[in-house]
């Protein structure tokens, strides 16, 4: 799985979805089946087939046994929610120009809370990963409402 930007890769002929930590992608619901649903890539394009869950897979908010992915459709398992798109369209690029800018203030071009959230749990992630200690070192700056009144936001 190639997981960049909340975005999920599938290159392989077969993405098997679900809790179950063999799963392709491994999606953290109790409240799914282990193994939810395939999406498999075939000849006919994207088929996104459910396997036999117990609360059912969902495409455009309606149920499903197996069924053809279009671009942009939306497909639920639980409480998860996913848009297909592929790579070369149209709302896969608007979408990608709106991620990019999401992390930066579009004035000022200063990187915004979600990104150092982002950059923050990133830091966690590999501290643990590697075992190793991490520090944080945070500032304040006195009298920053000041500037930004004087020179506005």
């Amino acid at each position: 799985m190639d997981l960049d930007n909340n975005r999920i890769r599938l290159p392989q002929a077969s993405t098997m979805m679900g809790p179950d930590p063999n799963c392709d992608v491994c999606i953290d619901n109790t409240s799914i089946s282990r193994r939810q649903a395939e999406i498999r890539n075939t000849a006919r394009g994207f088929l996104q087939i459910d396997n036999k869950s117990t609360n059912g897979t969902f495409v455009a908010e309606k149920p499903i046994d197996r069924c053809v992915l279009e671009n942009g459709v939306r497909h639920r398992f639980g409480n998860h929610l996913y848009k297909f798109l592929f790579n070369d369209c149209i709302p896969t690029q608007h979408h990608e120009t709106v991620y990019s800018m999401m992390p930066q203030d579009g004035l000022t071009g200063a990187l915004n809370k979600r990104f150092m959230m982002d950059l923050i749990q990133r830091e966690f992630d590999r501290a643990n990963r590697y075992q190793r200690p991490l520090t944080i070192l945070m500032r304040d700056i006195n009298f920053f409402k000041k500037v930004n009144d004087t020179y506005a936001h």
